[in-house]
């Protein structure tokens, strides 16, 4: 399912700050990743807080999606050649 939303309604990154740390809780010691979003309408800071394996998966998405390399298609040309 998928729907419409107004970009209006959410903030405007104009900054973002990324930190690395550690965790330790009832499950044991762990990584993760606490972000720091700015909103460039009213400066106001949202911080989220990702355990780090999925931080770097959304990390490489973004690149991915930055760089235009999900939109474009990967041309393989395989070539052989016999070696006898």
């Amino acid at each position: 399912m998928s729907e419409w939303h107004d970009v209006n309604n959410y903030p405007q990154v104009c900054a973002w700050q990324a930190d690395r740390s550690h965790i330790v809780n009832n499950r044991g010691v762990g990584d993760v990743v606490t972000l720091h979003l700015q909103d460039g309408r009213n400066g106001e800071i949202t911080t989220i807080v990702i355990p780090t394996d999925i931080a770097i998966k959304l990390g490489w998405d973004l690149i991915g999606e930055g760089g235009n390399f999900f939109a474009q298609g990967f041309n393989t040309t395989i070539i052989s050649e016999d070696f006898d």
